[in-house]
């Protein structure tokens, strides 16, 4: 049987991870892993921003990792990746090969960094995917948002983080907030 390729992308606070886990509580026999970078919540569990958690393996975003991924998916039917925007863009290839091989791949990720750019490897991820839900969350003017505004001044593409230092915005608040207009 093929496999499959489902990205799951939007904004900060759009509800990606829990999007995952619903799909992998859901599989039967499902196996979840994250990035190391990502130990906001905890480190060895997918965690929503609301305290929904799901066990995961954490992997270094290398080549040691993706074959870490590889090696650990084997006998799985489902394989979930979260913060894919986090991994090398070889996680493209990775993908590609467990969907070869007949597993089904979710993907999830910020599709945009803060300054409103494609993020790492999410654009090849969409185009290889067989579908792709994008989210949006609410930004404080009350309209739908599908921007990441960063709430510092550093300019590091990657900061994790998430209160405080993150929020959604809409493309109208988003580019107000970014000096665009």
């Amino acid at each position: 049987m093929p496999g499959r390729i489902e990205v799951i992308c939007g904004c900060m606070y759009a509800g990606k991870t829990t999007e995952l886990v619903r799909r992998l509580v859901k599989a039967n026999n499902a196996v979840a892993f994250k990035p190391t970078l990502d130990t906001r919540y905890h480190e060895a569990k997918l965690a929503t921003h609301d305290g929904l958690t799901q066990d995961a393996s954490p992997v270094p975003a290398t080549v040691h990792g993706m074959d870490r991924i590889l090696q650990e998916s084997k006998g799985f039917d489902v394989v979930g990746i979260d913060e894919c925007q986090f991994f090398p863009n070889s996680i493209v290839t990775v993908v590609d090969a467990l969907a070869n091989r007949g597993t089904r791949v979710i993907c999830a990720g910020l599709d945009l960094d803060y300054r409103g750019y494609p993020f790492g490897p999410m654009p090849n991820l969409i185009a290889i995917a067989d579908g792709v839900k994008k989210l949006t969350a609410k930004c404080s003017c009350g309209a739908r948002a599908n921007r990441t505004f960063k709430t510092t001044l550093g300019s590091e593409q990657v900061e994790v983080g998430s209160h405080g230092l993150y929020e959604a915005k809409c493309r109208t608040c988003w580019s107000r907030n970014n000096g665009a207009f």
